[in-house]
């Protein structure tokens, strides 16, 4: 079974892409704030996270280049969700290994294609 790891600090949000892809047969589980990351890293490491870049204490780009620095998400593909249409304006989304973006409010066919298009 895939392992996605969804990190949004809206909780409504996080529970509904979990429920979304249990639907589709895709283990999932979501992390509402970065500090989160490090616990739930703990056990087996996620095929592909969803990222919501504008978390609290980090901002578009800058705060997904700290999450991926060295750090627990480094070396995973990384969809970026986001209500922010400018949130990676400058940023070289292929350094940061995002894979695609999301464009909140999205679409669950939009969400679903993504993710098994990126898990196959």
């Amino acid at each position: 079974m895939s392992r996605v790891l969804i990190v949004d600090d809206d909780v409504s949000i996080a529970q509904m892409v979990v429920a979304v892809l249990a639907d589709e047969g895709i283990a999932a589980r979501a992390v509402t704030h970065a500090s989160d990351l490090d616990a739930a890293m703990s056990g087996q490491r996620p095929e592909l996270v969803l990222l919501d870049v504008n978390m609290p204490g980090a901002r578009g780009g800058d705060g997904l280049a700290w999450l991926r620095r060295g750090g627990p998400l480094a070396g995973i593909p990384a969809v970026v969700m986001t209500g922010d249409p400018d949130a990676l304006v400058g940023q070289d989304a292929s350094k940061l290994g995002i894979a695609a973006c999301l464009l909140k409010p999205f679409e669950i066919e939009d969400l679903v294609a993504i993710v098994s298009k990126l898990l196959s």
